[in-house]
């Protein structure tokens, strides 16, 4: 069996529920307790990737949070947060920049928000969500990012 098989079989957050952003003010927030995880999004009805107009796929992130929410009596607080939407990933990215760190990390701190709809140009709407992010304390890892400490966020704009 290989590392990339086991780590997926015995990985906690496969036993913590989804979060769902369904109402305007729902939030969620704790420490990042497992190392945050990125794959392709898909499209709704398939389970073919989702493709953006540069032709890469649109990537999210899985990110599971130790919270003091808990669904019921049974359940430890631990809860799987999907970065997935534009909005959603634009305020993440936000607030990176107000904490002046490069990345989500194991120990750091993040709230979610769900804030209201935005109408889009397409005359639709989308969910707006704001995000608050806490570097977990000792080093950041700058040095990986070059003399001007610029993170990974600066070609998404």
């Amino acid at each position: 069996m290989t590392q990339a098989i086991w780590d997926a079989l015995s990985s906690e957050s496969d036993f913590a529920p989804i979060f769902k952003f369904n109402n305007p003010g729902d939030r969620i927030g704790g420490v990042i307790v497992e190392e945050p995880r990125t794959f392709p999004l898909t499209e709704y009805g398939s389970r073919e990737p989702k493709v953006g107009k540069d032709g890469k796929p649109v990537m999210q992130i899985l990110l599971t949070l130790a919270t003091e929410v808990t669904a019921d009596e049974n359940h430890d607080g631990k809860w799987r947060v999907y970065i997935d939407k534009p909005l959603m990933k634009s305020a993440v990215i936000r607030a990176l920049k107000a904490a002046g760190a490069p990345t989500l990390e194991v120990g750091g701190e993040v709230t979610v928000t769900f804030t209201g709809l935005r109408d889009t140009r397409g005359g639709g709407t989308a969910k707006d969500f704001t995000a608050e992010y806490t570097a977990p304390d000792g080093p950041l890892g700058f040095g990986e990012l070059g003399e001007t400490g610029d993170g990974p966020w600066d070609d998404a704009k």
